[in-house]
């Protein structure tokens, strides 16, 4: 062979993306951090000196060159970003074989019910103890809004005690952990599961939060129910819900509030926010998540996350609201 001849490329070992293969890291650099603790140990009892440079020396002695170290890699945020939409044309070919009936998310958002437009200002504790997590989902097409669950640190009220959730809109969670952990995850399951039925073939759409894989753990699904984990860090982009779901179920409650806290001014004596009771905040909330969105704009989240392709359908039937007059505390939609 002659000096100056050059040797075939290598192989590519890429591989194309499929769901099977879903979150697999691979990594073809050298850890050179991963220096066990005797050898830090050896060095010391012989006088070296572990500190970086010394460290990096040595390891270069010692680790052989790699061509990917002649190589100059592209910027992790740009791999990352290429595999997310690897990644989401896959879910996005996966979600074409399921009616848009059948494609579900479901979120979880915080919520100040008490000081809905000023929570920063109150103290810390008030502002805890006044903090609600809900769990909302919700198909594609808008038409099967699940109860709203509600994870609070008070006690259930009784008001809301005994009431049937898919009479009532909202599922009360007393825990003393207001945050999303994997015991209301799966309880809320093993809900959804007994809401679907075995009769129909869905896929539910989650984001990686640790409780979500831990309570679908505890809780696996059934066959006809399939569960498919979004592109880590990508809620802000691929989460159907935090497109435009959230954004006008917080708009609508924080409407609803403050016409509340007004009336209460000009009619009570006293902090009108004082009136604001969880009762009250539950029966707002379920106002808000059957009556205040609309269903194009469930349908159009959907699209935009990437989940159904970006072009909308030309019509999709909108739900008969209401006239918001006739809504309990002067209710106004405020989805668009």
């Amino acid at each position: 062979m002659s000096q100056h001849q050059r040797l075939p490329p290598p192989e590519s070992s890429h591989k194309p993306f499929s769901l099977d293969t879903f979150h697999q890291k691979a990594s073809g650099r050298p850890v050179q951090e991963d220096v066990s603790l005797e050898n830090q140990q050896n060095v010391e009892r012989k006088g070296g000196d572990i500190r970086s440079p010394a460290l990096t020396s040595q390891a270069a002695r010692i680790i052989p060159p790699t061509a990917l170290q002649d190589q100059e890699l592209p910027p992790l945020e740009s791999i990352e970003h290429e595999r997310a939409v690897e990644e989401m044309r896959a879910i996005r070919a996966l979600c074409e074989r399921y009616h848009e009936d059948d494609i579900y998310n479901m979120d979880e958002t915080g919520l100040h019910w008490k000081h809905a437009l000023y929570s920063t200002l109150a103290p810390k504790a008030m502002r805890h103890s006044s903090r609600m997590t809900l769990l909302l989902c919700v198909n594609s097409t808008g038409s099967d809004r699940l109860p709203v669950w509600v994870i609070a640190s008070e006690k259930k009220p009784d008001s809301l005690d005994g009431l049937d959730p898919g009479a009532s809109g909202a599922v009360w969670y007393s825990s003393e952990s207001i945050s999303m952990t994997s015991d209301p995850m799966q309880e809320w399951l093993s809900n959804f599961y007994s809401h679907i039925g075995s009769q129909r073939s869905v896929i539910l759409l989650l984001d990686n939060l640790s409780a979500h894989q831990k309570g679908v753990r505890l809780a696996p699904p059934p066959s006809n129910i399939r569960i498919q984990w979004l592109p880590p860090g990508t809620t802000d982009r691929n989460q159907p819900l935090d497109q435009r779901v959230i954004r006008a179920f917080k708009s609508g409650y924080r409407k609803i509030w403050q016409m509340h806290i007004i009336e209460k001014m000009y009619k009570e004596p006293g902090n009108p926010i004082h009136t604001v009771s969880p009762e009250l905040a539950v029966h707002w909330i379920v106002q808000i998540w059957k009556h205040g969105i609309k269903n194009q704009t469930i349908h159009k989240s959907f699209h935009e996350s990437s989940v159904l392709q970006p072009q909308p359908p030309s019509s999709l039937a909108s739900r008969d609201l209401p006239d918001p007059a006739a809504r309990p505390g002067g209710f106004v939609d405020l989805s668009e």
